[in-house]
């Protein structure tokens, strides 16, 4: 018994070493990463719950994810190459001063319209910053430890995107009580904060771009651009990496965005309620995250994604199934922590799969791939829900199944378990 609890000791500690040793500019990425997270999380957990307080119908509600996701898919591809050509870090910056916007205009809107457009700046901010910033931090480290840094940096925004979700669930109605204002207001105070936490990571990323480190290398100069052959970017690679995303992708759209009001729509569950259980969430998302290069490493990166994606799949099915409030929430928390806990993984696999130069527009296109549907499939969901709240969890979990199959049978001979 006592050797038995060595051996698993040694295993844990063997798992947490790999995450030892990220240089200074991966750290202070990591750290601008954390605060983006925590100022993002103010915004997208009560996005959905402030227009329901406004009373905006479960269609219209619809239109506005539809809008941020539609805006942030549109700018993905271009972004990408953008980043790859004319550098990352502009990018990164142009993408927070976008995101910076996108809020200012939620907490100024009085009309429907002019939060539309705040959600539209939203999507546009998303879709510069991710892949440049994504394909800024793969450069800080060598193949090996990527799927740790990865992890590592999800894990790091996850923990704190569960503190700031727990509180963001208390604090519209704590500042209305305390200052004596209407609870819209204390939205929009809420709202603010999430401002303050995205400007100041610009600190962080300032610091790491000042080391002298090889993580954004220039473009190479051509003579002739035009005589660049299609043929030097894997297409076919992109392609398949990206199909999967694109099923997983319109699925998604349809439940993630809602997830927030299913529990009023269904239970009548108080905000800060949900604030609590999306919190337990993301904290137990977080530690998947530490242990999923290691899965990985031990079953390759392809079958781990398949095992926790179809894992994740009966909890959704179970979902709509179950008349009991705390058996939605654990299947809740793992089809959430399921799903998302490998896409660090998928993002390492990805850029492993590609040359260096193209590690930007890969990260696009899957990203655009799955923002593609993505930002389609709430639009109309939001009409599904007004005539059955469970109908748009069987329709994702049919999707979410046809992804699965594609990645499977495509790569499960590209396994990097294999390849080793």
């Amino acid at each position: 018994m006592l050797e038995n609890s060595g051996r698993t000791t040694t295993a844990i500690n063997r798992i947490f070493a790999q995450f030892k040793g990220f240089n200074v500019t991966a750290k202070r990425l990591v750290l601008a990463s954390v605060l983006g997270y925590v100022g993002f999380t103010f915004i997208w957990f009560l996005f959905v719950l402030y227009l329901e307080h406004l009373h905006v119908s479960k269609g219209e509600i619809g239109i506005a994810v539809f809008i941020m996701s539609a805006s942030s898919t549109l700018s993905l591809i271009p972004a990408g190459y953008l980043g790859d050509k004319y550098g990352r870090i502009k990018m990164i910056f142009l993408g927070i001063s976008t995101t910076i916007l996108g809020i200012s205009l939620l907490i100024l809107a009085k009309e429907l319209h002019v939060f539309y457009v705040g959600s539209m700046f939203l999507g546009f901010g998303y879709a510069l910053y991710f892949p440049a910033f994504t394909a800024y931090l793969s450069g800080t480290v060598d193949e090996v430890k990527r799927k740790y840094l990865f992890s590592f940096q999800m894990f790091a925004s996850t923990i704190a995107s569960a503190v700031a979700v727990f509180f963001a669930g208390m604090m519209p109605n704590f500042f209305a009580r305390t200052l004596n204002i209407s609870l819209q207001n204390g939205f929009r105070g809420v709202f603010c904060i999430g401002l303050v936490f995205i400007v100041l990571q610009i600190l962080p990323l300032t610091l790491a771009i000042k080391q002298k480190i090889n993580i954004d290398p220039k473009p190479e100069k051509v003579e002739n651009p035009s005589k660049i052959k299609r043929s030097h970017i894997p297409w076919k690679t992109i392609l398949m990496l990206s199909l999967p995303m694109v099923f997983l992708g319109f699925g998604a759209g349809l439940i993630v965005p809602f997830f927030q009001l299913y529990f009023v729509w269904r239970f009548n569950t108080p905000i800060s309620v949900i604030g609590v259980i999306f919190s337990i969430t993301s904290f137990v998302w977080a530690i998947a995250y530490l242990f999923m290069p290691y899965v990985a490493e031990k079953l390759g990166s392809v079958k781990t994604i398949v095992l926790a994606q179809t894992i994740a799949i009966i909890a959704l099915i179970a979902i709509p199934l179950s008349p009991n409030f705390m058996v939605v929430v654990i299947m809740y928390l793992i089809r959430m922590v399921l799903m998302n806990a490998t896409w660090p993984i998928f993002q390492a696999y990805s850029v492993s799969r590609v040359p260096e130069k193209h590690r930007g527009l890969t990260l696009s296109s899957t990203g655009f791939a799955f923002s593609g549907l993505n930002s389609v499939s709430p639009g109309i969901a939001g009409y599904i829900y007004e005539r059955n709240i469970n109908l748009p969890f069987f329709i994702c979990a049919i999707f979410y199944i046809v992804s699965t199959i594609i990645f499977f049978t495509y790569f499960r001979r590209k396994d990097d378990k294999i390849l080793r």
